[in-house]
């Protein structure tokens, strides 16, 4: 009984310190993102993501409403294109934004919370983004510009 005991105990110890997959490691802030527009009378709660894309958790005590309006005023200006802007029935926020001069994606994630509002800022670092990518050259690709003969 005392050998098997110590056999389920070697197994457990093994399995729980086999090899595990390492973490990503997180980019930059500034890789992920052409700026970053924090929300207004927020903190920042959390930091994830993966080796390609960094979200940043945002908790305000504004309203989602609020919340939207500023991001659509800021987005509104020179440099940001909103690419699309939709609520849901909960009255969960989504847009899809791209930095002009470089058109590095951005999505943004407002959700009401009490009186208050948690923000999600996703970006994406363009090097890793395939789709970022091909946009990019196809730009590059379909320039309007007339070649000598």
């Amino acid at each position: 009984m005392r050998h098997l005991s110590f056999v389920i105990t070697v197994v457990v110890l093994l399995t729980a310190c086999r090899d595990r997959e390492p973490a990503p490691t997180l980019p930059q802030v500034g890789e992920a993102f052409a700026t970053v527009i924090t929300p207004p009378s927020s903190s920042l709660v959390s930091k994830s993501g993966s080796s390609d894309a960094l979200e940043l958790t945002f908790q305000s005590g504004v309203g989602a409403d609020r919340i939207a309006e500023f991001y659509r005023g800021q987005f509104s200006r020179e440099g940001w294109a909103i690419l699309s802007d939709l609520a849901d029935t909960s009255g969960v926020i989504a847009m899809h934004v791209e930095w002009d001069a470089t058109r590095q994606p951005m999505w943004v994630r407002i959700e009401p919370v009490g009186n208050g509002s948690t923000i999600n800022l996703v970006g994406a670092v363009p090097a890793s983004d395939s789709a970022y990518q091909a946009r990019r050259q196809a730009g590059a690709d379909s320039a309007n510009t007339l070649m000598p003969r």
